[in-house]
């Protein structure tokens, strides 16, 4: 009998290790998700994907912006997560930074040219603000997506801040 491991074989021991690796990726949400970074790097350490995500396609940046765990976000991005993964909701972490009002974490992020995921929703959400008569969100929300907003809709957007 040969040493070397047949075709079948193989595809198990690869999926062994596609299963070993998949029964950390909850724990290193849930890390993520809890700026435990003592068990993120562990897990990095041990292999797992700075990009893994769960069955929603949320990865660990996505959870750390959500929480606005800007040590958690930094750790994922120098180990190389996808800064504009799309969950299946169609949001990426920088969408998430904002949506919760975590300033620090959407800033960080666009400064490595995170992407929003789909556009319309800053446009719907300032439009529903505005109707509410919901003066600070809108202008929060208006702040903070007017560069993104423009580059959306122009390459050649005007110098921001010099009206």
């Amino acid at each position: 009998m040969s040493a070397t491991p047949s075709g079948s074989q193989n595809r198990l021991i690869e999926m062994s290790e596609m299963k070993g690796e998949d029964e950390r990726i909850p724990k290193f949400l849930k890390a993520a998700s809890q700026r435990d970074l003592v068990n993120m790097r562990e897990l990095l350490a041990s292999g797992v994907k700075a990009s893994g995500a769960d069955y929603d396609k949320r990865t660990a940046l996505h959870l750390a912006a959500s929480e606005g765990h800007i040590e958690a976000v930094r750790l994922l991005v120098e180990n190389g997560a996808n800064l504009n993964a799309v969950d299946r909701f169609g949001h990426t972490p920088l969408d998430d930074a904002i949506t919760h009002h975590h300033d620090k974490v959407a800033d960080f992020l666009r400064g490595f040219s995170a992407e929003v995921g789909d556009k319309r929703q800053y446009e719907n959400a300032l439009i529903q603000a505005a109707f509410q008569n919901n003066t600070e969100e809108a202008a929060r929300l208006a702040e903070r997506s007017e560069r993104q907003l423009c580059r959306l809709r122009s390459p050649h957007c005007p110098p921001f801040g010099r009206r």
